[in-house]
């Protein structure tokens, strides 16, 4: 009689052993969630999320005409790093005499994408904005705008929605302008 083996024993055991191993039991899947998402279409996301971040733009430029300590208006419109940095640039202006004169404009924006979370909805665009034909003055009047100012740049923001009219620019990063601004 031929004896099996050691590693033949071995294999048949480990064959033995998987063989009554219990099938692996996937959960059912839960419910439909029938809660319907903030925005119907991208369309509608990124148009809410652009105008959200012109508005913050339209109070900040406000802000930066007469920098005085009374800027508690952006916080309707920002938190988190954006709304220090906005207060950081009118406490700036303010202590060195500077205001802003003229507007900045959103040229384009385009969707990056749009993340449900538990409280909110997070619509991240790409933003071309333009400075052209806004002056910064000193005490004396005049300008302190470089010669060589670009005046188109790029934005990545993040702009989150507890609801449709509830937004915040929670995050503002420069973005390359060649990508968003069709440069």
């Amino acid at each position: 009689m031929v004896r099996p083996s050691l590693a033949t024993m071995v294999a048949l055991f480990a064959l033995a052993l998987v063989g009554c191993a219990t099938p692996a039991v996937i959960p059912p899947a839960g419910p439909p969630s029938d809660e319907q998402p903030l925005f119907a279409t991208d369309e509608e996301a990124l148009a809410a999320a652009t105008e959200a971040y012109e508005e913050f733009l339209a109070a900040l430029d406000i802000a930066l005409a007469v920098p005085d300590d009374s800027n508690e208006k952006l916080d309707e419109f920002a938190g988190g790093e954006v709304l220090n940095d906005a207060r950081t640039a009118i406490d700036t202006f303010r202590d060195l005499g500077w205001r802003a004169v003229g507007v900045r404009q959103v040229v384009s924006s385009m969707l990056q994408q749009v993340v449900r979370e538990a409280e909110s909805t997070v619509v991240t665009i790409y933003v071309c904005e333009s400075a052209e034909g806004v002056e910064v003055l000193d005490q004396s009047g005049e300008s302190q705008v470089s010669e060589d100012r670009q005046d188109l740049t790029g934005f990545e923001v993040s702009v989150s929605f507890a609801t449709v009219s509830d937004a915040l620019i929670e995050d503002r990063a420069q973005w390359p302008a060649a990508d968003v601004c069709d440069l």
